[in-house]
């Protein structure tokens, strides 16, 4: 059997967050979610997803922001990331 995709959402709506959460585990994502660009950023680093699931609009640091950030790092530069807005 084959584990299930890893997505990371990043948001800092909270009922943004618990929506996305729920449409993914019914669809046999395993989910993490963070609150804002900063906090997703270091759990990306900390256990690399396979996709990123990104909000545009954040008070601590805009998405497109945090996408080139994450680019910069070697070890999160080829995982996709998604604009959820």
């Amino acid at each position: 059997m084959l584990p299930m995709p890893r997505v990371l959402y990043i948001d800092d709506d909270k009922y943004n967050r618990m929506l996305i959460y729920r449409i993914l585990l019914a669809s046999d994502f395993e989910v993490e979610v963070a609150e804002g660009a900063m906090e997703g950023i270091e759990m990306a680093r900390q256990n690399p997803p396979d996709l990123i699931l990104m909000d545009m609009s954040m008070p601590d640091m805009d998405g497109l922001t945090a996408t080139r950030h994450i680019r910069t790092l070697p070890e999160l530069q080829n995982i996709p990331v998604v604009v959820v807005t």
